[in-house]
């Protein structure tokens, strides 16, 4: 029975797996998807190994699959940074300049790029005029950070 669940899951897995490779080369995806990709963005030996050791890489097919956005560069890099220091990088954000925000800027692939910087710092001072903003949760402060980063980064520069 347990060869019969085996074999079914690798047929489904090479099903799905011929799909997603349509769009993309199959070592991209275990490279840059799935578990292997968010606990190791910057060793793609790693991600691979962990991605295949940890599920057979099926974490990494349905993460194109589904959402092929968060399988580029170093998103998942990214929206852990920025849920990590989102105060630091408010204090950034503010002041123009610091660590932080060089740190996500080199994230977004927009290092050295003012044009993204700037855009960056107006997407935050209008999400900070709106209301409630300070009462969100860290959680929320930072996926609003994300999703602007992702979008300045779509228009201005490469991940």
């Amino acid at each position: 029975m347990k060869y019969i669940k085996t074999g079914l899951i690798f047929v489904v897995m090479m099903a799905t797996i011929g799909t997603a490779s349509a769009q993309r080369e199959f070592d991209e995806i275990y490279k840059e998807c799935g578990l292997g990709a968010m606990l190791f963005p910057d060793d793609p030996i790693i991600a691979v190994i962990t991605n295949v050791t940890w599920d057979l890489g099926t974490t990494a097919v349905i993460s194109e699959l589904s959402s092929p956005e968060t399988c580029k560069g170093n998103a998942s890099s990214m929206a852990a940074f920025i849920l990590d220091t989102h105060p630091q990088l408010e204090q950034d954000l503010t002041v123009g300049e610091g660590t932080h925000l060089s740190s996500v800027m080199t994230l977004m692939g927009c290092e050295g790029n003012a044009d993204a910087s700037h855009a960056f710092r107006a997407s935050f001072a209008e999400a900070v005029a709106q209301d409630g903003y300070f009462d969100g949760s860290d959680f929320d402060k930072s996926e609003t950070l994300y999703n602007a980063a992702t979008q300045i980064s779509e228009q201005y520069c490469t991940i």
